[in-house]
């Protein structure tokens, strides 16, 4: 008896409803799916939301708008271009969803297989925001169809074990959680901080805040500069500095506030960085990470991208959220920063000013953070194991037996 694999080459198409390449979480994982892929020796393409800059990865950006004209444009592009493509494989990541339709039903009819790669609980987020009754119940069909969608699809990729109960409650039977993480090879500890704080116009003697991410939505950054002012109120440094690395609807309201709390030389931007590792060494050579959720209690289950950029660069994490939220009970087990409750403007600045004062807790908790990105979430590692999955799932189908 004896078994002969037969060697493939498959055609991957990832479908984003967001920019692409951008600094984003949906495009950092998704990117290290491709290049996993191609090292491979597959082959693999991507539709965006918008193309920005040249990328040998993304074949075609969507067309968007506003409105229906919007959906229509979003179905009609996805639609094409994977008829266009004919993939062996279609990996829709969601959030946002309205350009799963096209994809799905094009899939359909060329008899595909699509993925979903599940990232957080975006239609609940949807309905709760809204207080309209006309949306609320719009975005609860959305919700509908977006559950039969998954529940058809051939597997479905989550990033944390409670979306697995959450999905299954909607239906939704092969899942797989496959975490987050962060490429240890460019996000790691400086060595040379000094360096790099004169590099980036920072003193050698400067304790430095890093926030990186989108500036606005239930990131409260408000929160953050309040608290800033609230050390300098407190007189417990003149030397504390928030870094803020990102773009959003809340810049310009950032800078009002800093200016008028009187700590607008305390808050420094640095715009937007696409460069992976200019932005890791932005990190790495700040002192604690910033994640200020809001009080939404859908954040208990949230566990962002920069947490594990963060703790990848060696710098522990303080954190707005409930205490039995995942990202705490991590920060608490592994001892890699500090918790407060969200929208606490003193529990904030108290906590700053314990990692300031406390030096051997900040080494202690640098160090583990570290060590917990190498030992769970290397992104490398998760992104072999994606391709690990979709060559068993095309092997089940195309590949050829001798017993």
């Amino acid at each position: 008896m004896y078994i002969m694999i037969v060697w493939f080459e498959m055609r991957v198409m990832f479908v984003i409803g967001l920019p692409a390449p951008s600094p984003g979480a949906a495009w950092t994982r998704i990117e290290s799916f491709l290049r996993a892929l191609m090292w491979r020796g597959h082959q693999g393409v991507v539709i965006c939301s918008e193309r920005r800059g040249l990328n040998p990865y993304i074949m075609s950006a969507i067309f968007g708008g506003r409105g229906v004209f919007s959906a229509i444009s979003f179905f009609t592009t996805t639609f094409i271009n994977v008829l266009r493509y004919k993939p062996d494989l279609v990996v829709i990541s969601v959030p946002p969803g309205i350009h799963a339709f096209g994809a799905s039903v094009a899939c359909c009819f060329l008899n595909r297989r699509v993925i979903f790669d599940y990232r957080d609980r975006w239609e609940d987020y949807l309905i709760n925001k809204t207080k309209n009754r006309v949306k609320r119940r719009m975005y609860g069909i959305l919700k509908f169809f977006m559950s039969l969608l998954y529940s058809r699809a051939t597997l479905v990729l989550t990033v944390i074990p409670p979306f697995v109960e959450h999905l299954s409650q909607r239906g939704v039977k092969n899942i797989c959680v496959l975490p987050n993480g962060a490429d240890t090879n460019v996000f790691k500890p400086a060595f040379e901080k000094e360096y790099l704080r004169i590099k980036y116009g920072f003193k050698k003697d400067d304790f430095i805040l890093v926030y990186s991410g989108y500036i606005g939505k239930y990131y409260r950054l408000d929160v953050c500069v309040k608290a800033l002012a609230k050390l300098y109120e407190m007189n417990v440094s003149k030397n504390v500095k928030l870094m803020l690395i990102g773009e959003g609807e809340d810049l310009e309201g950032i800078f009002s506030l800093s200016k008028m709390l009187n700590v607008e030389g305390k808050v420094v931007y640095m715009g937007v960085k696409h460069d992976k590792r200019e932005l890791a060494e932005l990190i790495a050579l700040s002192d604690s990470g910033l994640i200020p959720y809001d009080k939404n209690p859908l954040w208990k289950e949230a566990l962002p991208t920069k947490f594990f950029e963060y703790s990848s660069c060696g710098i522990p994490t303080i954190a707005t959220v409930q205490g039995d939220s995942l990202l705490a009970k991590i920060i608490d087990r592994e001892k890699v920063g500090i918790h407060v409750e969200p929208e606490k403007v003193e529990d904030l600045a108290n906590a700053i000013a314990l990692m300031l004062s406390d030096r051997e807790f900040l080494l202690n908790a640098s160090k583990k953070a570290r060590e917990l990105i190498e030992r769970e979430f290397d992104r490398v590692k998760i992104s072999q194991k994606f391709v690990d999955m979709i060559e068993k799932l095309s092997y089940n189908f195309n590949s050829s037996r001798k017993v």
